[in-house]
């Protein structure tokens, strides 16, 4: 018998379960099948579980043919209300199905809904009401763009989106994702539960490992899964909690024999694996997704084993937005090989299989063949086989578990693609394994990710791409140079995003996404670098759009590898800076028209408190004395301009410090300017400084200032310099840099400062900057006042425009007024028209780049769009894009929207294998015409 709720599920209420009658049954059938669903992904009386119960539908209706994940494939729920409960109420507990659809009956009549989620709750959205069963195919089919099998599954996976009025603001992914997070616990939980039990009970069986242990819940919870999806068929799924865990065992081993082997279940004591299948049991399965295996791994690592080991789950739909950001249509098929060398639970496998599904070119090819993983953990390797069977309905996946370094596979093969989020470690204090991982580094920072980047970089085929998450720190650590030689030598970067810790569970690391190809030949750089930054207000956006905060580009690679940034040269480091506040260019016209702050002060770092039994001799020479100590950062100086002396303790120096900044002892006695060095790495206000005057000594968590002699003269004092730190463009170079819990003290050196103030201009400038360090908060008028005259003087003194003035005015202010995105976001939907074209050139500097279209009489030149990926930014790329109507009615991309971009297929073939190509196709449709 069918377990019933005893608890009103989330947002609604009870689902009783009634059959529909037969006539509103073939009504339903008939209407979906007529809208392209597939007879046999239209299943009957599908049970559910959410986190408060269970219910059944009368069909829920699939977008494919075989796969059952309904996060990615429901599309349709059906149910007969025969409870009174208005349609509306219902829908929030039809949604848990994350259908985006649903038809209700009642009374003789249907109505047809849609469900809308900001994440949080769901909004119902009514498509038609009072529908007799002679009409409901009609109704249905006034949403055919929409409301079929092949345009859901493409919005659910993000890479299309609604185009009907009524369902333009509906984001199925972040249904997904909030339907998600309705029943992951409960679902979860159980498992967890089993696991237990087994762990219980075979505590004592001789030479039964944990791996064991967890080996056989987790193919006990995938034939569970599979059963009540309906993959080992409908007689199966109709038994819902009744199965026998022997027939479900007997039916799962015969239909996958590749992942359930008879022998890991033979060997145990059948009452043992039972009780713990009798817990799986107490719920339906149906609604379990991949994305939730991500718990499973994160439940099998604590939080903090996962940071000491630097391993962070990849969301599913972050894998996603980087397997599509590779142009993967420009290599022949037989290249088209995808490998993930630390795949987790496999979620970059998963969008590596649904990213060669897109491939017209792929048909008649076995996925298997092109998709490799492989893991250091057996627990998560087993994961990824589950999260590659559950998504495709296919068991025959090669999934290795190796170190990376010593995997057989990798060493004799070159894919074309690799692509995986290594492990981050990177610490000083050297954590356990990592001198095995990088033995004879040499040096006091090591970054594990690294190693692994090179073994990517050294096994990708040439004319292969690469895309890793990496810490952000890469881009400039200290660990890094000889990886980032290697890696600028040996392949063309064509994009970066700078992502928010956010999107990992417990992060401490800021990560980003690096994207490459690797060389075919040497000689020049092809590619003008996309880079994208992420802030974590724009994430859901991200999520289910793939809007960046900030987008721009890069004419950096020849200066990253002469070890060159826009403020000068850093020996043999290869620095990869990446602007998106402002464009490097900005940057750098300001940086000619000032001076580094270093030429004006000194600047040091402030000291790190703790006992050293190893003192230099110089510091035991120092008599000891109590001082006053400022000790964290966001207390003392909860905003510029202001000091909490309460905050301020009395401690023994230098005998409380292991690092005592003797060498500063001079610029430690005297009044100072302290700037905050550990601001939050988002965007916000963070250079933020104040004057001390009391001589405090400031801890590691600032950086001291004094003034040089030379700055003095020309009448620079030390609220001059606080006024240009708390200002818009020092704060928007810091900004710029925070791929570390500090400020590099490079950053902090090379900070623009104004290097043509007039006398006047200075006293003024110093007189407001006294207000502000003077004049209590409340009196706002005063400040306002003393404030928009530091804008003024400031504005003018670096010659910034209105739009990067505003720019960087909004960067500051993100902390209280956040935005979504600072790039331009006309009406894409107007950009209808699908139109073939080829990149000319690249104007980098200009921040155009020149088109060949197909259809129009000349080149056309246009402005480098946020949209255009990084791949399309060289030479000879061909590419197929949206663009209005009106642009190719009149031959013009002048005021030109684009919709979209997406590589050209085939055009790794040459003409006469494309016109072989269309013959054989043209024959082949005239003998199937016979």
């Amino acid at each position: 018998m069918t377990k019933m709720l005893s608890r009103a599920t989330p947002g609604g209420p009870v689902l009783r379960f009634t059959p529909l009658p037969e006539n509103a049954h073939q009504a339903v059938h008939d209407s979906l099948v007529e809208r392209g669903f597939a007879h046999e992904a239209i299943l009957d009386s599908y049970n559910f579980t959410s986190r408060d119960g269970d219910f059944r539908l009368n069909v829920l209706a699939f977008a494919d043919r075989t796969r059952r994940t309904p996060a990615e494939y429901s599309g349709c729920a059906v149910y007969n209300a025969t409870n009174g409960v208005p349609d509306q109420q219902l829908i929030a507990t039809l949604a848990q199905t994350a259908a985006p659809f649903h038809i209700i009956h009642r009374h003789d009549r249907f109505s047809f809904w849609a469900s809308a989620s900001d994440g949080k709750s769901i909004e119902p959205i009514p498509l038609g009401s009072d529908i007799p069963y002679s009409n409901l195919s009609q109704t249905l089919h006034e949403y055919k763009a929409d409301f079929a099998p092949e345009q859901i599954v493409e919005v659910k996976q993000g890479r299309s989106q609604f185009t009907h009025p009524h369902l333009r603001k509906i984001a199925p992914l972040q249904l997904a994702l909030w339907a998600i997070g309705v029943t992951r616990d409960t679902l979860v939980e159980k498992f967890g539960q089993a696991v237990a039990q087994l762990r219980a009970d075979m505590a004592t069986m001789p030479g039964i490992t944990d791996q064991t242990i967890t080996g056989l819940a987790i193919r006990m919870l995938g034939a569970t899964i599979l059963a009540d999806t309906g993959v080992l068929g409908e007689s199966i799924r109709e038994q819902g909690l009744a199965l026998s865990l022997n027939q479900l065992l007997s039916i799962a081993i015969d239909k996958f024999p590749r992942y359930f082997h008879a022998a890991d279940f033979s060997a145990i004591d059948y009452t043992i694996l039972e009780r713990a299948y009798n817990i799986l049991r107490q719920v339906y399965y149906s609604g379990f997704v991949p994305e939730m295996l991500s718990n499973l791994y994160t439940a099998a690592y604590g939080k903090e084993q996962r940071q000491a080991l630097g391993f962070y789950d990849t969301p599913l739909y972050l894998t996603r937005r980087i397997l599509q950001n590779i142009p993967i249509e420009y290599l022949p098929p037989e290249q088209r090989t995808i490998v993930d060398m630390g795949c987790g639970w496999g979620s970059f496998l998963i969008a590596g299989v649904e990213r060669l599904a897109q491939l017209s070119d792929m048909r008649g090819r076995s996925p298997r063949e092109h998709i490799i993983g492989n893991d250091i953990d057996a627990f998560t390797a087993q994961l990824a086989g589950l999260g590659l069977l559950l998504s495709t309905s296919e068991d025959s996946w090669h999934i290795d578990h190796h170190d990376v370094f010593t995997w057989p596979w990798i060493e004799t093969h070159q894919p074309g693609v690799i692509i995986g989020n290594p492990p981050f470690r990177g610490r000083r204090d050297q954590p356990e394994t990592l001198d095995e991982l990088m033995p004879g580094e040499g040096r006091t920072r090591v970054e594990a990710a690294n190693a692994h980047l090179e073994k990517a970089i050294r096994r990708l085929s040439p004319g292969g791409y690469l895309a890793m998450v990496m810490p952000q720190s890469f881009l400039i650590s200290e660990a890094g140079p000889s990886y980032r030689l290697e890696l600028l030598q040996a392949c063309d970067i064509y994009e970066i995003w700078q992502l928010p810790g956010k999107v990992f569970a417990d992060p401490k690391t800021q990560p980003m996404v690096i994207f490459a190809q690797k060389h075919q030949n040497s000689g020049r750089i092809y590619f003008v670098p996309r880079i994208r930054n992420l802030q974590k207000a724009s994430l859901s956006l991200f999520e289910t759009n793939n809007t960046f905060t900030a987008s721009s580009f890069s004419s950096g690679p020849e200066r990253w590898l002469d070890s060159e940034t826009i403020t000068g040269k850093s020996k043999d480091q290869h620095i990869i800076d990446a602007y998106t506040i402002l464009h490097e260019r900005q940057w750098a016209e300001i940086h000619l028209h000032n001076k580094p702050l270093s030429e004006f002060v000194i600047i040091f770092p402030g000291l790190t408190k703790g006992k050293d039994k190893k003192k230099s001799l110089r510091s035991l020479e120092i008599p000891s004395r109590q001082v006053r100590f400022a000790t964290d950062a966001r207390k003392v100086m909860p905003q510029a301009w202001s000091i909490n002396y309460e905050r301020i303790t009395k401690v023994t120096y230098p005998d409380d410090f292991t690092r005592p900044r003797l060498e500063y002892q001079k610029e430690l006695d005297k009044s100072k300017i302290l700037l905050v060095a550990s601001p939050n790495p988002s965007w916000g206000r963070r250079s933020k400084c104040a004057v001390d005057e009391q001589n405090i000594y400031p801890s590691f968590s600032f950086y001291g200032i004094t003034l040089k002699e030379s700055a003095i003269k020309v009448g620079v004092n030390a609220n001059i310099v606080a006024a240009v730190l708390n200002w818009v463009v020092s704060n928007g170079w810091v900004a710029e840099h925070r791929p570390y819990a500090k400020i590099e003290s490079r950053i902090v050196e090379t900070i623009p400062f104004p290097s043509n103030l007039e006398e006047s201009q200075l006293e003024i400038l110093s007189n407001a900057a006294d207000v502000l360090r003077r004049t209590e908060s409340s009196a706002v008028s005063v400040r306002n006042d003393a404030q928009e005259t530091i804008d003024a003087i400031l504005r003018a003194a670096y010659d910034l425009d209105d739009a990067t003035y505003a720019r960087l005015r909004a960067v500051a202010e993100w902390d209280d007024h956040p935005q979504i995105t600072l790039d331009p976001q006309p009406d894409r939907s107007t950009a209808d028209y699908i139109i073939s074209g080829i990149v000319e050139s690249v104007q980098a500097e200009q921040g155009t780049i020149t088109l060949w279209m197909s259809g129009f009489d000349d080149l056309q030149t246009v402005p480098i769009d946020p949209l255009m990926p990084g791949w399309l930014l060289r030479p000879e790329a061909a590419f197929r894009a949206k663009i209005p109507f009106i642009n190719k009615r009149k031959r013009t991309l002048e005021h030109v929207i684009w919709g979209s971009f997406a590589p050209q297929q085939y055009t790794y073939r040459s003409e006469t294998e494309l016109v072989q190509e269309l013959g054989s196709i043209f024959n082949s449709d005239g003998d199937d015409a016979e």
